[in-house]
């Protein structure tokens, strides 16, 4: 039987608390107004700034998330080379399952029950 620790598991946050975590306490205090003597180019400007920064921040986290799963393909690519070299064999690792029907297949092929010629399609799964 399976037993599983549920402490470990974080709590996802309430609406509340996720804007709390986006919005710093100044832009949660005080709302942006734009009165009529601003010049427009101002108030572009300064929108830019904010979303260029927030733009910035969550490419940076993507690119972090992008890099941590390339080391972990290369990590599983090593993985299976030094399987490979462990093996002394350069095939490819195959699932049991497929392994064990073209197995079959080439036991009835040798006590003739099936004709030669014909190919057998293996479905990996």
């Amino acid at each position: 039987m399976a037993h599983y620790n549920f402490k470990k598991i974080t709590v996802v946050p309430t609406a509340k608390d996720f804007i709390d975590i986006v919005l710093s306490k100044t832009q949660r205090k005080t709302p942006t107004v734009v009165h009529n003597f601003h010049q427009e180019w101002c108030i572009v400007d300064m929108f830019d700034t904010c979303f260029g920064l927030k733009e910035e921040e969550l490419d940076s986290e993507g690119e972090e998330i992008k890099n941590k799963a390339a080391e972990i393909r290369e990590k599983r690519k090593l993985i299976v080379k030094q399987h490979r070299e462990s093996k002394g064999t350069n095939r490819p690792i195959i699932p049991r399952k497929a392994l064990a029907k073209a197995e079959t297949a080439r036991n009835k092929r040798s006590a003739g029950v099936i004709d030669s010629d014909k190919k057998m399609d293996i479905d990996e799964d």
